[in-house]
This record gives structure tokens, sequence and C-alpha cells, in this order.
């Protein structure tokens, strides 16, 4: 990770399973963390890139990811994985691979209640489906609209409508 300005933080990640067997991955994507099927044997590759800018920058770090004391927020994030996979029986096990990311604002109207919005999107490559989030479809999108009361310095109420988009 990286701050080559005050309010803005970047940061990339990789992550590699290993050999996982038929065991599930540690890391879930939109739900999936299951070997594909048919596979004797599998392992999962992920790349991720973020971004954040805090506008009017308030005291406090970066982080926590997304409290703020900051009057507004942005952040996004890009990444892509594979599953690779190990046909030991020949059933005709195949690799699954796709990229995601997201982009969310948070505004803070005062001291105590802020606003936030997400868009989130799983795309799986090449024509695959999977079960995101419990539903067969290729890609999936989704909405989250906020709102949040910080009643002290430990507790924060807060309330969102989602709802999700599939093909």
């Amino acid at each position: 990770a990286v701050s080559p300005l005050d309010p803005l933080y970047l940061s990339a990640s990789y992550y590699h399973s290993g050999d996982l067997n038929t065991s599930a991955s540690e890391m879930s994507i939109s739900g999936i963390n299951t070997a594909p099927t048919n596979a004797t044997n599998w392992d999962r590759k992920i790349w991720e890139l973020d971004a954040r800018y805090d506008f009017k920058k308030g005291k406090k770090p970066l982080y926590p990811p997304v409290y703020s004391d900051s009057k507004a927020l942005i952040r996004l994030a890009y990444g892509q994985w594979t599953d690779s996979v190990e046909d030991g029986n020949n059933l005709g096990a195949q690799g699954r691979d796709g990229q995601y990311g997201f982009i969310e604002g948070l505004y803070n109207i005062n001291l105590r209640l802020y606003g936030a919005y997400r868009y989130s999107i799983v795309d799986l490559d090449s024509g695959q489906h999977a079960s995101l989030n419990g539903i067969n479809a290729n890609k999936q999108q989704r909405h989250s609209l906020g709102l949040g009361w910080r009643w002290s310095d430990k507790t924060i109420l807060k309330g969102e409508y989602g709802w999700n988009e599939e093909d």
C-alpha cells in the first residue's frame, strides 16, 4: 500500500491458495468458495487493486477502511481470479475465472449522520455459470444505499437497502 498524496490511498493484493484438493477456499467471491464441479484438486489465484480518496480530509487516519471524519470519500476496487482444476477422474472438470469490482461513496451530512452508496459487480468469463450468492448466473450486480447515525465513538446505527441483478 502507498499514500502518494495525503487524501489518496492505493493498495494491491495477491492471494494464492496452493493445492486445495476438494477443500473450500478461505477466499470467497460472491459466495463461491468450493471446488469447481468434478475437480479432484484445485487452486485459486486472486489479484486486486484498490483506491480511496478523501474529500476535505479530516484528522483521523485513512483506516479502518470506511470510517472517516472527512467530508466525503470514494473507494473503488478491481480484481480478477482464476480457479485452476485437475480432473484426475476424467469427469470434465473445468476451471473458473472472472473479474469483480466495486465503487462506493460516503458523505458525512454532519458529525453524526452519513449517507452511503455502493455498486459492485462479479462477472464470470466465457459464458461460465456458478452459484453467485445462491443464484445460478454468469454476472451479478449489486446496489446498496445506506444511512448511518454515529451514536457514540463505539456505536453506529445503520440501515441499508440493497438489490441484486443477475444475468
